[in-house]
């Protein structure tokens, strides 16, 4: 007995679930090629000016056309610039932005496209974007169900597209709360972020912040291969990645020469993975991902007492003379001035900072925590 389609609310009620929970994102996927039998769907999204990829379901796909996508056809799908063109919020079937005329001529369609069963018409929708991300669903239609299929999916995912986009915005806010919850004890970096690569060193997926480190602690080359600028740590992350599953041996930190730092953690099908676009069937192959964190320099304490109390630069080596227990005295002879000058200056301090005494400045100083052992 034929299983029955599923409807448009079960579509949403996988979108639902996929904003809380990775696994609905396959189902999703699924679901619609259900929908349009024979029809194969993917996700992928790309994220700041380079569009750079960061997650991937692959739907049907057999996985022989899968793993020689991600080999050779995604470097020469010409469907990849029109996704990153494409406006936010609405569906777009592929004839509208590449003539069909024009596809048959290419490589892509000849050799990837036409041998799975001629899936030469493609139904696009961007989500509206989370901060400077956005996914991309894609859906391929054989070119013998034709035109009136096309524009059926078109009509259907611009009903879909306010679920698509709240499902993804929610996910990318869990996926961020995860990987900071998930972090190594102790980070503190103001900078960095996590990458997601594959056995050979190709972007998966990353965090905004990480990709704003491209150029700085890393290269991404127009086929997302990430290749690190210090040249140690890229013989370390290749060693670890071709390691990884296999020994505990090799270190699980670099450090760069300019002071970042590269934590490596085994990402091996980890259901704690940050990533909402890693349950099911992926173009993409072994996960291994990369923590990269600097860490925080605190400003200088002179510049914080000056800037929280309004006190002059001499007067902040005032009150941090003060802190260390320097008396009139020995704070005249080091600053080479007369005893007079100081208790000027030490008056000041004390009427600024809204203090009676010396031991308030004292006090003062070492509830501010991070300056005081600086001190």
């Amino acid at each position: 007995m034929p299983t029955s389609q599923p409807s448009e609310d079960q579509l949403i009620g996988c979108l639902h679930q996929a904003a809380l929970e990775r696994a609905g994102w396959q189902a999703f996927v699924s679901a619609l090629e259900q929908v349009f039998g024979g029809a194969k769907a993917s996700i992928h999204g790309a994220t700041g000016p380079k569009n750079a990829p960061f997650l991937s379901v692959s739907g049907s796909f057999d996985p022989t056309f899968a793993r020689s996508y991600v080999a050779h056809y995604q470097r020469i799908n010409p469907f990849m610039p029109l996704s990153a063109a494409l406006p936010p919020g609405r569906a777009r079937v592929s004839p509208m932005d590449l003539p069909d005329e024009k596809l048959r001529r290419t490589e892509f369609y000849n050799d990837w496209l036409r041998p799975q069963d001629d899936l030469s018409l493609a139904v696009a929708l961007k989500s509206r974007p989370y901060h400077d991300r956005t996914v991309v669903l894609s859906l391929n239609i054989r070119r013998q169900d034709g035109d009136q299929v096309a524009l059926r999916a078109q009509q259907m995912l611009d009903r879909l597209e306010p679920h698509v986009s709240h499902a993804f915005q929610v996910a990318e806010i869990i996926s961020s709360m995860s990987a900071r919850h998930g972090q190594a004890k102790g980070h503190h970096g103001e900078a960095g972020g996590l990458l997601m690569l594959d056995n050979r060193l190709s972007l998966i997926w990353a965090e905004p912040d990480a990709i704003l480190q491209d150029g700085e602690v890393f290269r991404l080359n127009p086929f997302h291969k990430v290749t690190f600028r210090d040249s140690a740590v890229q013989e370390w992350a290749k060693a670890v990645c071709q390691a990884s599953g296999k020994t505990g041996r090799l270190s699980c930190v670099a450090q760069t020469a300019d002071g970042w730092q590269i934590r490596f953690v085994s990402a091996e099908e980890n259901p704690r993975l940050p990533s909402p676009f890693f349950g099911g069937t992926s173009f993409a192959g072994p996960r291994n991902l990369f923590l990269l964190s600097k860490p925080k320099q605190a400003a200088p304490p002179q510049m914080v007492l000056q800037a929280r109390f309004g006190l002059t630069s001499t007067e902040a080596e005032i009150a941090t003379a003060i802190a260390k227990g320097r008396s009139t005295d020995e704070i005249a002879a080091e600053r080479q001035v007369s005893r007079h000058t100081v208790r000027n200056q030490v008056r000041a301090v004390l009427d600024k900072m809204d203090a009676r005494h010396r031991i308030d400045v004292t006090r003062m100083l070492m509830q501010m925590n991070n300056l005081y052992q600086q001190l």
